[in-house]
């Protein structure tokens, strides 16, 4: 049986339009709607492909109802099948139909679900002016405005010009009703209409037809030109949101309504690349376009990244929420379906076939980690021609030399798929494709245009054709190309597969019927032709391909590795050298945690034949190598240390010594070679650099491991010489230090807890049983931190000499622990500290001001009776001291007597403040010491507390009444009670005698308001009758009674008639709110004025209605007879006779 008898579909015949690549595009041209039709027949809609119908569908139906659609991301890697997938709901949206009737949805097989949501599509769109579908890839579409990229889209897919100015000139053709005419005009003269349009401003036959048809366009055909370039400007660069939207309606709007729209902006991501202002651009046009256009717009966007997977795209997201990603299995799944399909009734044979050889199969790249897995075994009959290994070998290629992502890869690329089946059609069943295969189908031609082939390496490889065994020839060193394109050296990507005699062959074996023994004899004979040929050159067990140049780089190579193997003293050097660094960068980061604390110890590494010093707070690790000094010599020097000694020992074997030489010298070579040559300008010279650059981290990795493998066998000994066991050298270190620890810091146990930070907690909480943090019970002298501590400090110590002290040799405490001891015993009394000049108040040391501070031991002792007195004492003022807070509430004693005293005095009329100068006294004590000042004074402060709170009350008693009198005097003025009392008042300031027995304020209070409230009731009483009286004879008079309430209302405020308030007088401060806003003088004024005031409103009043009125004021005078009247009568007669000649006279 012949491979291609097993297809669903005969690879002789069978094609790939679209050469398995989907194209966005509303082209309606014979060979693009070919290509369609021939993409929805092979669209396999399942998995990824399915689902994303399906949401997309979905999404769009659920939302009509709203406001506006929810954009669509669809992203995949390059060539993943996206285009493909948005190409095919482009043309299922709208059902588009062939020239023969066949339709869209009639022709691709479709689960029955994306079925019955595209009939809901349609069935929905009849009701709201049909459907419409516009694609295009934005790469292409776009210059730089993608609104006029959007535009461009929508109107091809109408049938108008791409070009935003030609667009709008056939749709305004069309909307004058002009379109048709025109069209025919160019066609009767000879003309087409898309050439005309297309040279619309200088096509003298568009300007003819136009003034056929609109004569008043422009005068003559010469001036059609400047009317055209006026109303539709020639390449715009860009147009406002308004006009596009504008444009979309003009294009697809259908009487005004939009149709069911779905707009696919194809490869959105490369459009965007890294430019910020596209992807702002993008985010506009979405927002606007959906939220001005309805529910009946969606925009579907496409990228080869998630949109979380990079920066400028994660802003799109708000826009774009609703996401399909497509996977490596969907496109797979693509390739089985159309070109890999094979018969039903050919599977069972094909199965055994694979099954009988699995052996050879499996074997394949078995070291590397493409190899075959237990998961293959279900797709050997699918993927046949092709296993599944070289599969993988394939993609791992194709990403390494085409980085850019611009070319085709094999799991996304039906097109080389295709031609390893066509290949292998003819060939008899279980001819397999070779892994030589994707070279000419595929890399060949890219890297040759990218630089990756040098053009000299494939002439080479084209070469071997014409020798014998030449096509078997061509294929290895093709191989031995690819695979040198790989990643290397240990690197993220490196899938261990190199270019050695077995790796070769594995790929090689194309024909599963016949035994591999004879091929993978002749591969290593063939390598070592191409060897001698100087096609390849040979580096271990690995082929690389070479040129010329790169042939002499290896001769410098070699002559640099040669010249070191042969000087031992500097091959000696540089080995000594080498084990010395990766000792240290094994154990550069080291931690030693010491302990329950973890207090981090250090190591400090020693090479060299002198003994290191042991007296430091490291642990000293001396080592040594067995090409310098035996063995035994570091075991005796072990032993005769002793075992109370803190260093530990280290050998390291003279083990695989050639081989570390070799790797020693290779890298050095390499190195040599780099450094010598330079940067080559030719392109074989980059090649050979990159091959030496290869060749160098080769070989560095391989001395690397060669070191770390000898470390690792490094004899670890510590001091008395105990042997350290095990296959790591860091934690053979780790064990060998952590016992000296002991050796180091023989009393470290004592201090070794975790909780330290708890008591330095507790005690700035004022907590007197703070040791209780690290389980003490007890007093503080008892702890033996405490203890030790106590015993150091004696007459004096710096902070800093007990923490070096206690953090030195012998201890080792932590820091926290030695800072927690001092101000423990700071806190109880057993310490005094003294920060500069002044002592340390209690409570106030911490661990920043430590080293600041000097210690000494306290020396004056307070009985357990002198105690219980203190607590009583400071009871009285307020505070609760439990027994070893004496000292700490010492403190706050001495400041709240102070303070006591400061509120038992003040200015005068108070007392003066209380002296608190023994006090201060006390306060600038420590210790035990101010304890003992303040007991002698207990007595005596006892007192001090009961008179200043007595004090105190009363003044926050009188206070107040004081202010009431000195506020309610100042206004008894020239009453003749302020007489009596002011001098009253000033002696009580003057003296003092505000606390004084009995209280006299409180009489002159009453007295003072007594007298007040009765002046102001007869002021106001005065004021209230003469404005009745004065008021009633206003409202009496004729003229007030003829005008208006208003005027009436203008005239009283103008005068400022007003009526008294009612004034409340009750108490005290009644009285004194009275006189705040009304005093007696103001009463006074304001009666006295009342007169006047009423006469001017009468006045005003009678001028409102004779508006020449005159105010005649009557003299005044002292009438004592008839005579003196008959006088005082004629004055006023003639006084009002002559105003009268200028009107009438009001008096």
């Amino acid at each position: 049986m012949m491979n291609r008898e097993i297809y669903d579909k005969d690879p002789r015949t069978h094609t790939l339009l679209n050469q398995g690549v989907a194209k966005v595009t509303s082209g309606q041209s014979s060979a693009e709607l070919d290509t369609l039709r021939y993409e929805l027949k092979n669209f396999v809609c399942e998995g990824q492909y399915a689902e994303g119908l399906t949401r997309i569908l979905s999404t769009y139906l659920a939302h009509l109802d709203k406001s506006e659609q929810p954009g669509v991301w669809v992203s995949g890697f390059f060539g993943s099948g996206k285009s493909h997938l948005i190409k095919m709901l482009q043309y299922l949206w709208t059902d588009f139909e062939f020239a023969d009737g066949a339709k869209a949805r009639g022709v691709a097989k479709l689960p029955t679900g994306v079925k019955d949501l595209l009939k809901e599509l349609t069935n929905s769109a009849k009701r709201h002016g049909g459907l419409h579908a516009a694609a295009g890839d934005l790469r292409t579409e776009a210059k730089e405005s993608i609104r006029l990229a959007l535009l461009g889209i929508l109107f091809k897919s109408v049938g108008l010009p791409g070009d935003y100015t030609r667009a709008c000139f056939q749709m305004w053709l069309r909307d004058e009703g002009l379109e048709s005419d025109v069209r025919q005009y160019i066609t009767d003269a000879g003309g087409t209409f898309e050439k005309e349009l297309a040279n619309l401003y200088v096509s003298k036959l568009m300007a003819k037809a136009l003034l056929a048809h609109r004569p008043e366009f422009a005068s003559k055909p010469a001036d059609v030109a400047l009317v055209l370039k006026s109303q539709f400007p020639p390449d715009p660069k860009d147009v406002s949101i308004d006009d596009m939207i504008d444009r979309i309606m003009q294009a697809v709007g259908r009487k005004g309504k939009l149709p069911y729209t779905v707009v696919i902006l194809d490869e959105v991501q490369q459009f965007i690349n890294d430019d910020a202002a596209r992807s702002k651009a993008v985010q506009d046009v979405k927002e606007q376009c959906c939220a001005r256009l309805g529910a009946n717009f969606l925009l579907i966007g496409t990228g080869q990244n998630a949109l979380s997977g990079a920066a400028l795209l994660q802003r799109l997201q708000g826009r774009f929420p609703v996401t399909i990603e497509l996977q490596d299995t969907d496109v797979e799944q693509v390739t089985r379906e159309v070109v890999l399909k094979k018969k039903p009734t050919a599977e069972a044979g094909l199965k055994k076939l694979l099954d009988d050889h699995s052996g050879e199969i499996e074997r394949q790249l078995a070291s590397t980690k493409i190899a075959f897995s237990s998961k293959d075994r279900g797709l050997l009959v699918q993927d046949y021609p092709i296993l599944p290994v070289r599969r993988r070998f394939w993609e791992r290629v194709l990403r390494a030399v085409d980085k850019a992502g611009t070319g085709a890869q094999l799991r996304n690329q039906l097109w080389v798929v295709y031609e390893a089946v066509k290949q292998t059609a003819d060939l008899p069943l279980g001819n397999v494709v070779s892994g030589a295969f994707i070279y000419d189908a595929s890399i060949k031609s890219s890297a040759l245009k990218s630089g990756t082939l040098l053009q000299q390496i494939s002439e080479t490889i084209a070469k071997q054709k014409t020798e014998d065994d030449g096509e078997l020839r061509y294929q290895i060193c093709a191989l031995i190309f690819l695979i040198g394109q790989l990643p290397h050296n240990n690197a993220p990507l490196d899938a261990g597969i190199r270019a050695d005699a077995d790796t070769l062959a594995d790929l090689l074996v194309t024909d599963l019927n016949q035994s591999s023994a004879e091929l993978r004899k002749k591969v290593p004979a063939l390598l070592e032709l191409l060897v001698a040929s100087g096609a390849i050159m040979q580096v271990d067990n690995e082929y690389q391909m070479q040129t010329s140049e790169g042939s002499e780089w290896n001769k410098m190579y070699l002559e640099a590795r040669n010249k070191l193997l042969n000087d031992p003293g500097k091959l000696a050097s540089a080995r000594s050298q080498l084990l010395r660094f990766q000792c240290c960068e094994v154990l550069k980061k080291f931690k030693l945690p010491h302990g329950d604390s973890k207090e981090a110890r250090k190591i400090d590494l020693h090479f060299g034949d002198a003994a290191p010093l042991t007296d430091g707070a490291t642990i000293p690790v001396w080592v040594r190598d067995g090409w310098e000094v035996e063995e035994k010599a570091v075991l005796n020097d072990a032993l005769a240390a002793g075992d109370s000694t803190a260093m530990v020992y280290g050998y390291i074997p003279k083990k695989m010594a050639e081989d570390l030489n070799k790797a020693i010298a290779e890298a050095h070579a390499a190195a040599t070679t780099l450094q010598t040559k330079g940067t080559p300008p030719s392109d074989e010279g980059i090649q050979a650099r990159k091959a030496m650059e290869t060749r160098q981290v080769r070989s560095e990795g391989d001395r690397a491991k060669l070191i770390t493998d000898i470390l690792d066998e490094m004899q670890v000994y510590l001091a008395g010489g105990d042997a350290i066991g095990g296959t790591q050298l860091n934690l053979k270190i780790q064990e060998a230090a952590t016992l000296c620890l002991d050796r180091l810091y023989p009393l470290f146990h004592q201090a070794d807890s975790a909780d330290w930070h708890k008591v330095i907690e507790r005690t700035k909480k004022g907590d007197g049983d703070a040791l209780a943090a690290v389980g003490h019970k007890g007093g503080a002298d008892n702890h033996p931190v405490c203890k030790a501590i106590l015993d150091y400090v004696g007459s004096g110590k710096k902070g800093t000499e007990v923490r070096k002290h206690f953090g030195g040799a012998k201890y080792g405490w932590p820091q926290d622990a030695i800072d927690a001891g001092l101000i423990v015993l700071f806190n109880a009394g057993s310490i005094q500290a003294r920060i500069g000049a002044e002592p340390a108040a209690k409570g106030k040391l911490d661990q920043k001001n430590i080293p600041a501070a000097e210690f000494r031991c306290e020396t004056i002792i307070l009985s357990k009776v002198q105690l219980i007195d203190l607590r009583g004492l400071f009871k009285k003022i307020g505070l609760n001291t439990q027994p070893n807070q004496e000292s700490l509430h010492a403190v706050e004693f001495l400041n709240r007597m102070t303070k006591l005293a400061e509120t038992a005095g003040g200015e005068a009329p108070l007392p003066k403040c209380p002296d608190v100068s023994s006090i201060a006294d006390m306060a600038n004590r420590v210790g035990n010491d101010q304890l003992k000042a303040i007991h002698e004074n207990k007595d005596v402060q006892a007192k001090q507390i009961a008179d200043w709170q007595r004090d105190r009350d009363l003044i926050q008693q009188r206070l107040p009444l004081w202010r009431q009198l000195t506020a309610i005097v100042k206004f008894a003025g020239d009453l003749p009670v302020a007489a009596e009392v002011q001098p009253e008042v000033a002696a009580i300031e003057q003296h003092r005698k505000l606390l004084a027995n009995p209280d006299p304020v409180p009489g002159m209070v009453e007295k003072l308001t007594s007298v007040l409230r009765l002046a102001l009731n007869e002021a106001h009483g005065k004021f209230s009758a003469d404005y009745d009286r004065r008021k009633a004879a206003l409202v009496a008079m004729p003229a007030w009674k003829q005008i208006t309430q208003p005027q009436r209302y203008e005239i009283l405020s103008a005068n400022d008639i007003r009526v008294l308030p009612t004034i409340a007088v009750g108490t005290t401060e009644e009285v004194l709110d009275t006189l705040r806003h009304t005093g007696l003088s103001e009463l006074r004024t304001m009666s006295d004025a009342l007169p006047t005031r009423f006469n001017n409103a009468a006045t005003a009043a009678a001028k409102l209605l004779e508006p020449k009125a005159q105010h005649v004021q009557l003299p005044g005078g002292t009438i004592k007879n008839e005579v003196d009247l008959s006088s005082w009568l004629g004055n006023v007669e003639q006084a009002i006779r002559d105003k009268l000649k200028d009107g009438p006279v009001i008096v």
